[in-house]
């Protein structure tokens, strides 16, 4: 099982556990609208250049800050 960050329709982040081969997530809009949102691997470096891995599913682009902020929130690191 893997954790992945969710971020969905400006709402707050949200940690979803998955299996570890799922690739989507499908959620829906207020409209009715169904989405499937794409797992993807977000690589973080820390300043002694080490490496975490994440894994995020989102319904638009991120910036970096957004994915810090989401896992400092959801005490992930």
């Amino acid at each position: 099982m893997k954790k992945v960050i969710v971020f969905f329709n400006s709402e707050p982040s949200v940690i979803e556990i998955m299996a570890d081969e799922a690739t989507n997530i499908l959620r829906k809009y207020p409209s009715g609208e169904s989405i499937e949102l794409k797992i993807m691997i977000a690589r973080i470096s820390s300043l002694t250049g080490d490496h975490q891995y994440f894994s995020v599913a989102s319904d638009r682009h991120l910036l970096l800050d957004e994915i810090l902020y989401a896992i400092n929130k959801l005490s992930l690191n």
